[in-house]
C-alpha cells in the first residue's frame, strides 16, 4: 500500500483547522523561517489556541524587525488527519524513543479510514521508525440502513444511540 501511494500533501486549504505558520513577503514569497515559525508559536502559545492566527494581524506574529513590511499570514492548514495519525504516539505514555519502540497488539479501523487516519498512521510511524505501530488490523463492516446504504451523519440518515435504543432497546 505505501510503495503505491502517491505524494501526500499535508496541507488543506480550509478557513479552519492548525494553521501552517508561514509568511509571504511583499513579493509574494514564503518566509517559512524557522525563527519566524518559533515566535508565531510563542505567541500562539499565549493564547493555548490556534483561534488568534486567523484573527490577529500579520504583525502580531512577527518578530519586531519584520513587522510593517506588508506581510500576509498563510491561509493553509495541517491536514486535519495529520493529527490524528500521531495519535500512536501521543497515547503511549513515555518518552518518544520508548513510544517508537512499542508496537500496539492490534488496531480496529473502518475500511473508509485506509486513505485517512489509517493512512496517515503508516506513514508517520514509518517515517519515524521505519515500522508499522501495530501488529495487526481489524476492518469492520459498517451498519447500513433497509436499502443497504451505510448510515451516516453526513448522508442524514444515521440514529442517535437514543433514538436506537428508544426504537429497539439495549438487547438487539
Amino acid at each position: 500500500m505505501l510503495a503505491r501511494r502517491d505524494d501526500w500533501c499535508v496541507s488543506r486549504q480550509r478557513p479552519w483547522g492548525v494553521p501552517l505558520l508561514e509568511f509571504f513577503d511583499e513579493h509574494g514569497r514564503s518566509q517559512l523561517k524557522p525563527e519566524l515559525v518559533r515566535f508565531a508559536i510563542e505567541r500562539l502559545h499565549q493564547f493555548k489556541s490556534c483561534d488568534p492566527w486567523w484573527t490577529e494581524p500579520c504583525d502580531y506574529f512577527l518578530p519586531p524587525d519584520y513587522r510593517g513590511r506588508g506581510w500576509r499570514k498563510g491561509s493553509s492548514v495541517l491536514d486535519v488527519w495529520f493529527d490524528s495519525g500521531c495519535s500512536f504516539v501521543a497515547s503511549v505514555p513515555a518518552p518518544l524513543t520508548d513510544s517508537l519502540r512499542r508496537r500496539f497488539a492490534g488496531v480496529a479501523e473502518g475500511k473508509d479510514q485506509f486513505r485517512g487516519w489509517f493512512n496517515t498512521t503508516l506513514i508517520i510511524s514509518g517515517l519515524l521508525s521505519h515500522r508499522f505501530p501495530f501488529q495487526k488490523v481489524l476492518v469492520h463492516g459498517f451498519v447500513t440502513d433497509q436499502t443497504g446504504v451505510k448510515f451516516s451523519k453526513s448522508r442524514g440518515n444515521a440514529l442517535t444511540l437514543a433514538q436506537f435504543i428508544g426504537q429497539h432497546g439495549v438487547d438487539v
